[in-house]
């Protein structure tokens, strides 16, 4: 149980609910199992209140040690979030390109950008733009079908190939 001033974290009490002074509490005067739930809490949310709020007590904090490893964990946390992202980015663009029965490279003529480039974008090494999704996303929308909706012949043969 941490005490502060007038605030007493029970180990009942979700990490959500602890604010500035539970956090710096926690950081100073806490024991592993209060940094442990502390890193599970912004693992699942690394840019979230809990995390934003503890990085202002990092600002505060006199236990430099303690510091030192929670920091090092928000960064490991943020760090695999946007590789998650990426991942999940890429996985999007990848079903994209299926849905919309065209090989690669007709895929990435017909939004402006290269073979190549695309190979980055379902491989998830570069994230593309807002705006490039969008065209992507309306590209597998509109592809495979013709103007009364109907699948167009010979575009399920053509998907398979260049990939």
């Amino acid at each position: 149980m941490l005490r502060f001033r007038n605030l007493t974290i029970t180990p009942d009490d979700p990490v959500e609910h602890w604010g500035f002074e539970g956090l710096l509490a926690a950081t100073e005067r806490g024991e592993i199992s209060d940094w442990s739930r502390i890193v599970a809490t912004i693992r699942n949310d690394p840019w979230g209140e809990v995390a934003q709020t503890l990085a202002e007590v990092f600002e505060v904090a006199e236990d430099v040690g303690v510091v030192a490893v929670l920091r090092r964990a928000l960064d490991r946390a943020r760090t695999e979030m946007a590789a998650a992202e990426r991942r999940q980015v890429a996985e999007s663009i990848q079903l994209l390109v299926a849905r919309s029965g065209l090989t690669r490279a007709s895929f990435a003529e017909r939004i402006g950008t290269s073979r190549s480039r695309l190979s980055t974008y379902t491989s998830g090494k570069v994230t593309p733009s807002a705006a490039l999704l969008v065209r992507m996303q309306r590209l597998a929308d509109s592809s495979g079908r013709g103007d009364d909706g109907d699948a167009r012949p010979g575009r399920a043969d053509e998907s398979s190939h260049g990939r």
